[in-house]
């Protein structure tokens, strides 16, 4: 059976968390900062509610552009805050807003996400691009268990970029191997500190980890050295 309220559980958080969706009806404002998977190349969302407006919100990605395609269902204007989130050691090379230069606010947090910012005015339609270059990200674990399975408890602590390196740490049941994948615009080294490379499949990267040992849990750190993009 379809149920409302199930259907509410699981797009609030979509809404708020992947989209950053903030709508201000009194104000006639929204705050979107979408923070999307590195691996998507598109996303479209309709019928997002800002008083009587209604918003869409079209993202296409390729290899060095992001482009988000805002619409407004009918006539009119809406005071919108645009500022989406690009994985760590992204570069950004130039910011348009409807093919035209735009002065946009560059942020960067602790763990290295890059976050651009503009502040603009829509009316009916606008799109904001982004030429960029580089950016890595650690992909959700996603286990897999097959009936009879026990949890296998691992875990990812902490993900930065310090000086050039990715840091990741781990933490799972002693004698244990697992795998991770991480997401990188610009070629990874075949060797990496704590973990080994088992698969590349474009940009996405397949590592395996062991964690030493036989009692109790341990933690473990990946750091994987960024190469330069080569132009």
């Amino acid at each position: 059976a379809h149920q409302c309220w199930s259907e509410t559980l699981t797009l609030q958080p979509l809404l708020e968390g992947m989209l950053g969706y903030q709508p201000d009806a009194v104000a006639g404002k929204v705050h979107l900062c979408p923070a999307l998977p590195p691996q998507w190349d598109s996303l479209r969302v309709t019928n997002l509610r800002i008083g009587q407006q209604r918003l869409s919100l079209q993202m296409q990605r390729q290899q060095d552009t992001t482009r988000y395609r805002l619409r407004l269902a009918t006539d009119g204007h809406l005071q919108v805050e645009l500022a989406p989130v690009l994985p760590p050691g992204t570069h950004i090379s130039s910011v348009t807003w409807q093919g035209q230069p735009v002065a946009a606010v560059i942020d960067t947090t602790a763990q290295g996400w890059v976050q651009v910012k503009i502040e603009k005015e829509l009316n009916r339609t606008g799109e904001m691009t982004i030429v960029h270059k580089g950016g890595v990200s650690m992909l959700p674990l996603t286990p897999q268990p097959q009936p009879g399975d026990e949890s296998q408890g691992f875990r990812l602590l902490d993900a930065r970029l310090v000086e050039g390196t990715y840091r990741l740490r781990f933490s799972g049941p002693a004698g244990t191997t697992h795998t991770f994948q991480v997401y990188s615009a610009q070629p990874l080294p075949e060797q990496a500190s704590g973990a080994r490379l088992i698969k590349q499949q474009g940009a996405i990267y397949t590592w395996q980890l062991t964690f030493d040992g036989r009692e109790d849990y341990r933690e473990k750190t990946v750091e994987l050295g960024l190469n330069p993009k080569k132009e």
